[in-house]
């Protein structure tokens, strides 16, 4: 026999000894690759929030038949576009993460979303009869719930606390409005203490600040309120120059790096900044000045499944999951949102291992307003974005124009 022919009965037996071992060991776990894949069912998961990632990997190892895909984008906007192309293409995913802020009525007009009574029944000891009542009235349209609101984030000042210490005290932390901050601020650079490099920066999600702020306005007419606060906001730039205008989406990382002293936000950044600060300098938080602890307007996260014959029966067993008293009770420690089942928020009040950073915020009566879902919100947030840096760019800005396109979308 020549030596070809030796080769071909060697690859030949190596071939058949390879099929028996394939046989032997598939026979004993009884399924193919192809079959076991076809057991676990695929849940994919699109959220903008990435600190929601350790309770979906406990999900995932909770549920081993569950193959659970998680899609984490850069912000709210991002999820939101492309949620809405892909529920053109039939593509869109089984759960998603939603904000207060907008969106939400629409997706429930075009029947995208499924209502939660369908999976969160309001039985008794049901987590979901625990919700704050203005949190799920915040994802209420026409008769229906749309999501299930998880976490609750209000705006603070946070401020840098090593640069206040150095130039007084941070026991004398006290502004009735951004006006007061801006004169104190500026009563301070005056003195020659200034060691900072911009004293007063605003986080670039303007319409929830705008929106709290507004709510705390007390104009007699909604002209005169949203006129008040439009030449406030003026006055931070042009009049104390406290704000340097246009710098909104640098804000949190000019923060961090410790060039800012005062830094108007959500509170859901304390997360953000314990990891990124990281004891280069302390930082405090206040109340937001200018808003109301009587009138405040959350910016709620929530999860909503959506609507097909295809979707995965376990997007609405992870919500439940989520909404539990043992997961929102570690919310604020892992996310830097509130919880919003009454009984954990008071009992977080009373928790003395609760971060003292935390205690300005939760020793405050705080009510939050009942906002209705309307397809007018993205409008509405645009429309304050666009405003408000037309005013910072431009001191010629006429603020009757502004009124004029802004006042139909205040509520």
């Amino acid at each position: 026999m020549n030596r070809t022919g030796v080769v071909w009965i060697v690859l030949i037996m190596l071939v058949m000894a390879s099929l028996a071992v394939y046989s032997t060991y598939f026979s004993q776990v009884r399924s193919f690759p192809e079959q076991r894949s076809s057991e676990v069912e695929k849940l994919e998961c699109w959220v903008y929030n990435k600190t929601w990632e350790p309770y979906l990997s406990q999900f995932q190892s909770e549920h081993p038949q569950v193959d659970v895909k998680v899609r984490v984008f850069r912000s709210y906007q991002d999820l939101y576009d492309e949620l809405l192309t892909s529920l053109s293409a039939n593509t869109a995913p089984d759960l998603v993460e939603l904000s207060s802020s907008y969106g939400v009525a629409e997706l429930a007009e075009s029947g995208a979303l499924l209502p939660t009574r369908k999976y969160m029944p309001a039985a008794s000891g049901s987590p979901v009869g625990e919700i704050v009542a203005s949190f799920t009235t915040a994802f209420g349209y026409k008769g229906e719930e749309w999501a299930v609101p998880l976490g609750a984030s209000i705006p603070v000042l946070f401020y840098n606390l090593d640069l206040v210490n150095r130039i007084g005290s941070a026991k004398q932390l006290s502004f009735s409005d951004l006006n007061r901050l801006g004169s104190t601020i500026q009563a301070w650079t005056t003195s020659g203490s200034k060691e900072w490099q911009q004293e007063l920066a605003i986080d670039k999600d303007l319409p929830s600040l705008f929106m709290n702020l507004w709510e705390g306005m007390e104009g007699e007419t909604r002209s005169a309120r949203l006129s008040e606060l439009l030449y406030m906001w003026r006055g931070l730039v042009y009049d104390s120059k406290v704000m340097k205008p246009l710098q909104h989406n640098l804000a949190s990382s000019d923060f961090i790096t410790g060039k800012t002293l005062f830094y108007a936000a959500g509170m859901e950044n304390v997360e953000w900044f314990d990891r990124y600060i990281a004891g280069k300098f302390a930082y405090g938080l206040l109340p937001l000045p200018g808003s109301s602890a009587n009138k405040l307007v959350p910016k709620l996260t929530a999860f909503a499944a959506l609507s097909g014959d295809n979707k995965s029966k376990y997007a609405t067993q992870l919500i439940q999951f989520m909404i539990t008293k043992e997961n929102q009770k570690k919310l604020l420690g892992l996310t830097g949102y509130l919880p919003v089942l009454q009984s954990v928020l008071e009992e977080l009040r009373l928790d003395p291992a609760v971060s003292d950073k935390y205690n300005e915020i939760l020793k405050l009566p705080l009510s939050f307003v009942q906002m209705q879902l309307s397809t007018q919100d993205r409008p509405r947030s645009q429309r304050i974005s666009d405003i408000l840096e037309r005013i910072e760019g431009d001191p010629s800005a006429v603020e009757g124009d502004a009124l004029e396109k802004l006042l139909p979308f205040m509520p």
